[in-house]
């Protein structure tokens, strides 16, 4: 069977842990000084995670290793370490959880849309209490660049602008100065180089953070010289890790490993999406009927303006309804059908619409929506809004222009349903 969830679709670039992840996991270190084993038992677990299959999906989601007992954990361990300070001051403490949580933010989004806002919030209230409290600490430059680049990951360039402006201010007399200038200009300027080459001449840190910088304002060169700087890095303590003796040097060691390699794949991802997605019409009457209504789960899972999908499939085909989903806007009910159907007609549409129409008034529903693997014609569009006229519920047809708009948007459907490369 066919996993949403294969190394191939959603955990894209994970496959290679596969080679790392059984020798590195039997490998003793301390979690208490570096959220590296903690961490990497998330990754660990989600990898494995039986929730992502198709079927599992509808069944119940309190099993133990299911995807949202493992966001639970997350949310958890976040909340353990919120208020203990001595881990604040800590470099890459900070740096190593947020990569974490910004490789998988897309993918916990996708299937739960209100944890990943409980993760987003609790760490905003992190950021603002560290922000709060920084002025009592013996701070230094390393330290304060790596927190705000760690806590402004999900943030847009003015956010940057105004941390770096206030950073610039307070080290305006020291030699992080010029540092500070070129990073305002490379923000600020959106065709400014940056000399990747400086990179050896700054600490880990330091060259991390502007890796991330590159990450979230390179162009296509300057993500593809980072990707072959942070590859030599990541061998080179791979190396370091096989040879440590002492357990809390691996563990140091395995710490910075975890860093590079997630900020290596956030990298290999970025270039992805740079090239633009030129995919020629899809043919949705290349899957099957099942496909057709699992696709068009997928589609209103990835919206965020949609919250609790279910998909019904055949327990809902007698009553007319494939999905059930409600709106994030106001809490209200529609039901969705899928239709694969070469040929759907007017005369097709006012028999669907019947079927629904006790579905409807049972869960007080606002509106229905049609989704059909074919361009819709006039006809058929004025059948609904003829259906609309004569009901008290908003009625919705989203045809095949429809669909290829919202799922050309997402890698993970182009590959998962259309075996779609990006180039």
């Amino acid at each position: 069977m066919k996993r949403l969830g294969s190394y191939d679709s959603f955990r894209e670039g994970f496959n290679v842990f596969k080679e790392n992840i059984e020798e590195i996991t039997q490998i003793p270190f301390y979690s208490n000084n570096f959220p590296s084993k903690k961490i990497l038992s998330f990754t660990i677990k989600i990898l494995e995670s039986d929730i992502l299959n198709e079927d599992e999906i509808l069944k119940n989601k309190n099993q133990n290793y299911s995807f949202e007992n493992i966001i639970n954990n997350i949310i958890s361990y976040i909340e353990k370490i919120n208020n203990v300070k001595e881990n604040w001051n800590r470099i890459f403490f900070w740096l190593q959880i947020n990569l974490f949580i910004y490789y998988w933010s897309d993918t916990i989004y996708f299937f739960s849309t209100e944890k990943s806002n409980e993760i987003n919030l609790k760490l905003q209230n992190i950021w603002f209490k560290i922000k709060e409290t920084i002025s009592d600490w013996s701070t230094n430059f390393n330290l304060e660049f790596i927190l705000g680049i760690s806590f402004l990951l999900k943030e847009n360039k003015k956010k940057y602008l105004d941390y770096f402006r206030k950073l610039k201010n307070k080290f305006i007399n020291t030699t992080h100065n010029a540092l500070i200038e070129d990073i305002i200009d490379f923000i600020s300027l959106d065709q400014h180089p940056f000399n990747i080459k400086n990179f050896s001449n700054n600490n880990l840190e330091i060259n991390l953070g502007l890796v991330i910088l590159i990450l979230k304002f390179g162009n296509n060169l300057e993500i593809k010289s980072s990707i072959i700087f942070l590859k030599s890095l990541i061998d080179h303590f791979w190396e370091e890790i096989i040879y440590a003796k002492q357990k809390l040097i691996k563990g140091t060691y395995i710490r910075d490993w975890l860093s590079l390699k997630y900020l290596e794949l956030l990298l290999l991802k970025k270039l992805e999406t740079i090239y633009k997605i030129e995919v020629s019409e899809l043919d949705y009457f290349s899957l099957s009927p099942r496909e057709f209504e699992r696709i068009i789960y997928w589609i209103f899972k990835a919206k965020p303006t949609w919250k609790h999908v279910q998909w019904r499939g055949a327990a809902g085909r007698e009553k007319g309804k494939d999905l059930l989903a409600k709106k994030q806007s106001n809490n209200r009910f529609w039901i969705i059908q899928a239709k694969r159907e070469k040929n759907f007609s007017r005369a097709n549409l006012i028999n669907e619409y019947q079927k629904v129409k006790q579905e409807l008034k049972v869960y007080n529903s606002e509106g229905y929506i049609l989704c059909i693997a074919k361009n819709a014609s006039d006809d058929l569009r004025k059948a609904g809004e003829y259906l609309e006229e004569k009901s008290k519920y908003k009625i919705e047809i989203w045809d095949r222009e429809d669909l290829n708009y919202i799922v050309k948007k997402y890698p993970i459907l182009l590959k998962e349903f259309f075996n779609y490369e990006p180039n």
